[in-house]
């Protein structure tokens, strides 16, 4: 079984999707994540916002919180997405649902974050927000990394990561119809030197214990 963790679109190629949606979507996939990306924060619109968010997050087929997180780019607002970061850091362990985090030259900020407000759901970091510097491997041990197309377009620093990174904190996505995940999945193992069952194996062991499941909310 192929399992996709993080997709704008339901390609239906993998034997499990989770479909991220706006937290005002109408239109609910069968499993799903959902949060208040920075880049979406209008301060005119946060109490609709928040609302949503509360009612998508709750619901059954609503998996992961997220993407969340802080972008340091955008400074007008940034008080603003610390406020609503550690709201849904506090929802995600009310609901008992993994965190999905989105970061931008704040890495630091969000491991602080997480730390006093005392987390303790699984964190699920998407490989395009990794930070630049390879040093803060060390800071994401504890994090799954979550990995996509880079894999397959043999990305020096994609490659660095799945090789050091444990096998039991790998996840991986796609959002890109150029490539599949079965590619990706393909990729990864030739990279790490295993069969892709094995492979398979391990990320549905993964999945179920970084998304908190003990069967699919089907």
């Amino acid at each position: 079984m192929y399992i996709n963790v993080f997709t704008k679109n339901a390609f239906q190629e993998a034997g499990i999707e989770v479909v991220n949606i706006p937290v005002e979507s109408l239109q609910k996939p069968l499993l799903y994540s959902t949060g208040i990306h920075p880049w979406d924060i209008q301060e005119n619109k946060i109490d609709v916002l928040e609302e949503s968010f509360f009612i998508t997050a709750a619901e059954k087929s609503c998996i992961a919180i997220g993407e969340c997180g802080l972008d340091k780019s955008f400074e007008k607002n940034y008080g603003l997405q610390v406020k609503l970061f550690i709201q849904q850091v506090k929802t995600a362990n009310l609901l008992k649902k993994p965190l999905i985090i989105y970061a931008f030259k704040a890495w630091k900020e969000i491991a602080d974050l997480l730390n006093t407000h005392k987390n303790k759901v699984p964190v699920i970091v998407l490989f395009d927000s990794i930070p630049e510097s390879i040093d803060q491997l060390k800071e994401l041990k504890n994090y799954y990394i979550a990995f996509n197309k880079h894999i397959c377009l043999e990305n020096e620093t994609a490659i660095h990561w799945i090789k050091n990174t444990s096998s039991k904190k790998i996840l991986f996505y796609n959002t890109d119809e150029s490539v599949s995940i079965k590619e990706i999945y393909q990729a990864s193992a030739d990279i790490l030197k295993i069969d892709v069952q094995t492979l398979q194996h391990q990320i549905l062991e993964n999945f179920y214990k970084a998304f908190m499941l003990e069967k699919l909310p089907l």
